[in-house]
């Protein structure tokens, strides 16, 4: 029945999004950085709710909006830019990045005595280390694409 509901959920989330991204999109582009990330602090509070024990996914769609958040307001950055073999390495130099940052951080933890699920901060280093996951990923890598010249930049008409 999880698995059910997940993807019926999934499902419902993903026509949601199909269907009211534009008329969302035009109410959250005006607003202040700092008030989307307050509005993202509930929608990911809000997940937690429903699954307290496991607090990796709203911590991986905290860090992967609020990367995006603050890659939109400092670069126009085009994914879809670049040779093939530009686009291997920034898969390559990505998938560095995140096994790093995720790696570290849980070592980090274990060794300090939190990573343990028998720990009281286990939930929110979970939280914390899939979140740097997140942010790495939409806001690290890209930045290290663009400083090694992997990727390019999108004009603002076609945004």
């Amino acid at each position: 029945t999880d698995v059910m509901l997940g993807l019926i959920f999934g499902f419902l989330t993903s026509g949601g999004i199909l269907l009211f991204w534009d008329s969302a999109a035009s109410v959250l582009d005006p607003l202040r950085n700092s008030l989307k990330l307050l509005i993202l602090t509930f929608v990911c509070l809000g997940i937690n709710y429903f699954s307290a024990n496991d607090s990796s996914m709203s911590g991986l769609l905290f860090g992967f909006v609020a990367g995006y958040i603050y890659l939109q307001d400092s670069e126009n950055f085009d994914a879809g830019s670049g040779t093939w073999l530009c686009k291997i390495l920034r898969v390559l130099l990505g998938m560095i990045i995140v096994f790093s940052v995720y790696s570290g951080l849980k070592i980090l933890f274990n060794y300090f005595g939190f990573g343990s699920e028998q720990s009281q901060w286990y939930p929110l280093c979970r939280f914390i280390r899939y979140g740097a996951v997140g942010f790495s990923a939409s806001f690290i890598a890209p930045k290290l694409f663009l400083h090694f010249n992997l990727v390019g930049t999108a004009k603002p008409d076609e945004e």
